[in-house]
Parts: structure tokens; C-alpha cells; sequence
């Protein structure tokens, strides 16, 4: 899929909309300005309208947006892998979900390469109308950054091509963990804990990823 296409396939399942600096993170975009330059000939084409929504400029999907066709690549079983790996290995976590969605009636559209550190989406699937995106991550115990993640705590990720952009990132997820252990010890900390396990109660996760999956899910 060209990166037009990709970001169209991206905003049908953001009907709120999304600003370039998401865009670029989800698709894996080396810079910023390749989704602000594609957004704007999109928005040219009465695709895309770019609206200023709360200090940003937020590209949401029009009515007169083509259809989107991606090659389907099924997925019988897991890949082979080497055995020596742990459980929580990215590639073993992304061949057993996208199993689970394929036994149960998805087709899977794309896997990202996990050896290789393929940027974009792990895994993008689709039942019906619906889409479905799926992230992987590599360590269980640990958030995520994501940027649904970010934007409820009130954070955001150094621009593309700032400078000391890797290590800033590391200092801000530091930050994100120590922000989910003192929350953890608070009663909204602590309820959110009790409901989550209530609601999957066979989860075998921390609850650090309790919190980081709850925070992922509030939008």
C-alpha cells in the first residue's frame, strides 16, 4: 500500500481524526512531513479535511474517500521460531494473535516484519467492515508509548528529527512507568486494578500493564 493509501486505511478507523504527528508514529513515517504533505493533497482532493481542533490540526476523513484495496496474506499457524525465545518475544506474540483472529473468521492484511523492526502497525486485520489494528509489545511488565497512551497523561513524543530524540524518549518512558507506580498506590489506582481483574479475570498481566492498558483503552 502507498503511504496515501495507508493513511486513508488509518483515518477510516479514527473518524474523530488524527494530527500528522500521529499519523507519522502509527505508519512509521520517517518524518513528520510526509503525512502533512500526503494530508494536504488529500485534503486538495476533498479526502481529507483538516480542521483545527483544539490547538491542533486534526485530518479527518470525508465522505468522498475511495476504497481502500490491500492484498490479504492468510495466516494458517504460527511461524517457526526459534524455540530458545521468550514467550513474550514479539514475533511469538504476533503469530498467536493474528491465529486467534484468523480461526475466528479474520483475514489478516499485513504482519510487520518483527525481525527486521519493520516500522507500522504489527498487525492489521479485518472482519466484515471492521478493521482492526494490533501493536505488540515486547516486554509484558512494562508500558507502552503510545500516543493514546501520552495524550491522557498530558505528554507527547520529541518531534521527528529533534535532536537527542532517542534518548528523550527513553528519559520519557522512564517517566510514564514511574507515573503508573504512583498511581497504582492511589484508590482510582487501585479500583481500576479490582475492575480489571474482574473483567478478564484469567489476565496474566501486572498491573502496571492493567493501568497502561486501561489508559490505552480511554479515548
Amino acid at each position: 500500500m502507498s503511504a496515501r493509501d495507508r493513511i486513508i486505511a488509518l483515518l477510516r478507523t479514527h473518524p474523530d481524526g488524527l494530527d500528522d504527528d500521529v499519523i507519522a508514529e502509527r505508519l512509521g513515517l520517517s518524518r513528520r512531513q510526509q503525512a502533512n504533505s500526503r494530508c494536504r493533497e488529500l485534503e486538495r482532493e476533498g479526502i481529507v479535511e483538516r480542521r483545527s481542533v483544539g490547538g491542533k490540526i486534526q485530518n479527518i476523513l470525508t465522505g468522498n474517500a475511495p476504497p481502500v484495496h490491500v492484498r490479504a496474506e492468510p495466516v494458517t499457524g504460527p511461524a517457526n521460531v526459534d524455540p530458545g525465545r521468550p514467550w513474550c518475544w514479539e514475533g511469538i506474540v504476533a503469530r498467536s494473535v493474528t491465529s486467534f483472529l484468523t480461526a475466528r473468521g479474520s483475514s489478516i492484511e499485513a504482519i510487520a516484519n518483527t525481525e527486521t523492526g519493520e516500522p507500522g502497525a504489527d498487525i492489521k486485520a479485518r472482519r466484515a467492515e471492521s478493521v482492526l489494528i494490533v501493536e505488540v509489545t515486547i516486554d509484558p511488565d512494562t508500558p507502552v508509548i503510545d500516543s493514546i497512551v501520552l495524550q491522557n497523561l498530558g505528554v507527547r513524543l520529541p518531534a521527528y528529527g529533534s535532536d537527542g530524540r532517542r534518548s528523550r524518549i527513553v528519559e520519557l518512558h522512564g517517566r510514564l512507568l514511574s507515573s503508573l507506580t504512583v498511581f497504582l498506590k492511589t484508590d482510582v489506582g487501585r479500583y481500576l486494578v479490582k475492575r480489571f481483574r474482574a473483567t478478564y479475570p484469567e489476565a496474566d498481566v501486572t498491573e502496571i500493564k492493567m493501568l497502561d492498558l486501561v489508559l490505552w483503552q480511554t479515548r
